[in-house]
């Protein structure tokens, strides 16, 4: 009778993970204090050493699954609170799948301008959770509120994602098109170079190309005393001496253009504060 009994504790502690030891209980009751007192790290090392009296724990699990969050350590914490899930509890469960949308949320989010796929399949996975936490909890407005949050963040990231795997294309297409032509090139037969003027013939030809460029340089001459003429002009109109050189403007241009450079320069707008994604259960009550 009595190793009978003995065999169905031994089962009943199996089948119930959230049972520990008096040491994990009293760890938990100590990390408990140091989560809520703000003292992440100090709990985090509490709720290690109950994992190690009771690895199988759905408590120990999902409280050291909110340390790691708080520290943002994001993939240990997933790790964490999937194995909270070890039991048939909804309540349990659907605080963990809240904060798994949570977690991969932000881990998702932290990767976009390294992974951008990445960080489409883990905003993916997030919304998935929010959905369990909803069906749990139809009433649970935080779930359904970072539900549509982090859809319209999905949406985004996928449309950036487009635009990149588009830029990629157009780039090895053009580096396609770029060896395809210079493939083309050296596939041509080279021309002959045309055969050189006799030197008598190019002789008499610079000869006769001689003299009109001498007349087009005394018609240059004379355009240019007239042209220097017309912005001596414009120079006295302008406030600028006739010896000012052309390459010079006056200070009342200089500050004109200072002027219309800063106002075109000026913001037209300031980004706003990202909303952030709300809440996040506290750890589970002592046994």
């Amino acid at each position: 009778m009595k190793q009978l009994i003995l065999l169905i504790l031994i089962l009943f502690l199996f089948v119930s993970p959230s049972l520990a030891g008096p040491q994990a209980e009293n760890e938990v009751k100590r990390g408990n204090l140091l989560y809520n007192k703000g003292s992440f790290e100090d709990a985090l090392e509490k709720y290690e050493q109950a994992l190690l009296d009771s690895p199988d724990s759905d408590i120990v699990n999902f409280n050291l699954g909110n340390a790691l969050y708080k520290i943002k350590d994001y993939e240990k914490a997933v790790t964490h609170y999937e194995k909270s899930l070890v039991l048939d509890d909804q309540s349990l469960e659907q605080k963990a799948s809240y904060n798994l949308g949570n977690t991969k949320y932000k881990n998702g989010i932290g990767r976009e301008d390294t992974d951008l796929q990445g960080a489409v399949n883990l905003l993916e996975q997030s919304l998935r959770h929010y959905e369990r936490a909803i069906e749990l909890v139809p009433d649970d407005e935080d779930a359904k509120y970072n539900y549509e949050f982090v859809k319209k963040e999905l949406e985004r990231l996928k449309e950036k994602l487009k635009k990149q795997q588009q830029q990629k294309q157009s780039q090895q297409d053009k580096k396609d098109s770029d060896k395809q032509e210079e493939e083309d090139k050296q596939q041509q037969p080279q021309q002959k170079k045309p055969e050189q003027e006799e030197p008598q013939e190019k002789e008499d030809q610079q000869q006769g190309d001689k003299q009109p460029e001498e007349d087009k340089e005394e018609t240059s001459q004379g355009d240019k005393s007239q042209q220097d003429k017309g912005e001596d002009k414009r120079d006295s109109q302008q406030g600028r001496s006739p010896k000012q050189s052309k390459n010079e403007m006056s200070e009342k241009e200089a500050e004109m253009l200072l002027d219309n450079y800063r106002h075109e320069e000026e913001p037209r707008g300031l980004y706003k504060e990202k909303i952030q994604v709300q809440g996040l259960p506290g750890v589970l009550k002592d046994w």
